[in-house]
């Protein structure tokens, strides 16, 4: 027969196991925490990217240009130019062959974008676009944007959450069941702070495009 003090030390014995493991799960759920700030943080950098500057080099995205060679809508302007944003209301499209100069600027003026380049007069081989405004398909544009953004990252956070609950499963019987239940709430409460986080951004960034 076991005495009680041989009793009382397993239980002390599994008492310490116990506490050992749910610091474990618990250290679990703060490397879930760590990993979720640093997805938000990621976030809050990609929105950035976002621009809701009129003379966004993303509005030519959408553009192609015709060739003979290229049948399945023409060749992206990226292959044929650099783009950039001299200011908040011009694009200058920097052309690398001086042949290409007026198919670029042809194909951007029937890109249905409503806008009108130029030659620049100070260098042949570079447009000027003027942005006069962003319209509501460019809007709209924008906000699939952060939308997608914003998906992708909800969809990772909520990842990093199962990721943390079948470490704490693995733990099994040396985890008590509100050791468990500790863990998991922790790991559900980070959860849905930065699913609000986002959430927060993503209005805000809405607000701005309507502004814009």
């Amino acid at each position: 027969k076991k005495s009680k003090k041989d009793s009382a030390k397993k239980k002390s014995n599994d008492d310490d196991e116990n506490n050992d493991t749910l610091e474990l799960a618990m250290k679990e759920a703060s490397n879930g925490e760590i990993k979720m700030n640093q997805l938000f943080v990621e976030f809050t950098n990609n929105l950035r990217e976002v621009s809701t500057r009129p003379a966004n080099p993303a509005l030519l995205d959408s553009v192609r240009i015709a060739d003979k060679d290229n049948k399945k809508g023409g060749t992206a302007l990226s292959a044929l130019a650099t783009v950039s944003a001299r200011d908040g209301r011009t694009l200058t499209v920097t052309v690398f062959d001086p042949a290409s100069v007026k198919n670029v600027e042809n194909a951007i003026r029937a890109a249905n974008l409503g806008l009108n380049p130029m030659i620049d007069n100070t260098m042949d081989t570079r447009l000027l676009v003027p942005v006069q405004n962003v319209g509501k398909e460019w809007r709209d544009k924008l906000k699939k944007a952060v939308q997608e953004r914003e998906s992708s990252t909800l969809l990772a956070i909520r990842n990093e959450r199962m990721r943390v609950r079948n470490a704490i499963k693995k733990f099994g019987t040396k985890l008590s069941k509100q050791g468990k239940r500790d863990a998991e709430n922790e790991i559900q409460d980070q959860t849905d702070t930065f699913t609000k986080k986002v959430a927060e951004q993503v209005k805000l960034k809405l607000k701005e495009i309507e502004k814009a």
